[in-house]
């Protein structure tokens, strides 16, 4: 791929970003949703997180085999499930982000490899 195409590529992709993501903006008033799809996007931000999170905490790829594994002893699931009980326990964004960082940091250092 030479310049030109990468260029125009960029150029391409910032003309279907920009006309999708004005669409709703620019026809807003004149383009209503129905009230079901109304009521099921409000759960998209929701699926897009569960959608990032779930594989990275409990999928690892094993660079030996480059296959998913499952081992309770990861750092990413006691830290995930610690950062869970935090947000029930305070109910604060902060304190569960600090919790949860501070939980894997600390496994990581001390967690034996396996």
């Amino acid at each position: 791929m030479n310049e030109f195409h990468m260029w125009l590529a960029f150029i391409g992709l910032g003309i279907v970003t920009l006309c999708t993501r004005s669409f709703f903006l620019l026809l807003g008033a004149r383009f209503q949703l129905p009230a079901s799809v109304q009521e099921y996007l409000k759960y998209a931000p929701i699926a897009a997180l569960i959608a990032i999170v779930i594989p990275e905490v409990f999928y690892i790829r094993d660079p030996t085999t480059t296959l998913y594994t499952f081992q309770w002893q990861w750092p990413q699931l006691i830290s995930t499930i610690s950062a869970v009980l935090t947000c029930i326990i305070t109910k604060s964004v902060l304190v569960t982000i600090f919790g949860g960082i501070a939980v894997y940091s600390l496994l990581k250092i001390f967690l034996p490899v396996i």
